[in-house]
């Protein structure tokens, strides 16, 4: 039998917490679960050195993440669509079994996935960001319905305080 291909996607390379419990997971997991990890080529110097020494495969790709930094959101804002062809490009390429969407501002890995029916678990992992990330996430979470993982109880009141949800298969979900 051969193993399930799952593809991290993280939008935001800097090196932190999110991405060290990916590699943990991968590291963990790669007996069952044949991982690739696509980030950003931005600021990626430490995280990509955690990889190769772990010997996870990864590719950079361009894709910018969402910032409070003026250059970086118009930036964002002027390439979200030709970013979001390319990111559903290589996962076509890649025909992963399921994506993994690292963080809740990632949206362009939501959409993509999630616009090509592949399975998709969204992490959620913060819960100090701005109201308009909240609100799109709201607006994408109804849209497209993916698996959602939460990393804490504070988080997941954060951001699901409203839902009616369930765990169901170690995945939270918003309808029983």
């Amino acid at each position: 039998m051969s193993k399930k291909k799952v593809i991290y996607i993280d939008e935001d390379a800097r090196f932190g917490g999110p991405q060290h419990r990916m590699i943990l997971t991968a590291k963990n997991l790669t007996n069952r679960y044949d991982f690739l990890f696509l980030i950003s080529n931005d600021d990626n110097k430490i995280f990509i050195g955690k990889l190769k020494y772990d010997s996870l495969k990864y590719k950079q790709i361009k894709i910018t993440r969402l910032s409070k930094d003026f250059k970086t959101l118009i930036k964002y804002i002027i390439f979200f669509i030709p970013e979001l062809i390319s990111l559903m490009m290589l996962l076509k390429k890649f025909n992963p079994d399921v994506v993994q969407v690292n963080s809740t501002p990632h949206f362009k890995a939501l959409i993509a996935s999630s616009l090509l029916n592949l399975k998709t678990i969204w992490v959620l992992e913060d819960c100090n960001l701005p109201k308009p990330i909240i609100m799109t996430f709201k607006i994408l979470n109804y849209i497209f319905k993916p698996k959602i993982i939460v990393t804490s109880n504070t988080v997941r009141d954060y951001y699901l305080k409203n839902f009616q949800y369930c765990y169901k298969n170690n995945f939270l979900q918003d309808t029983c």
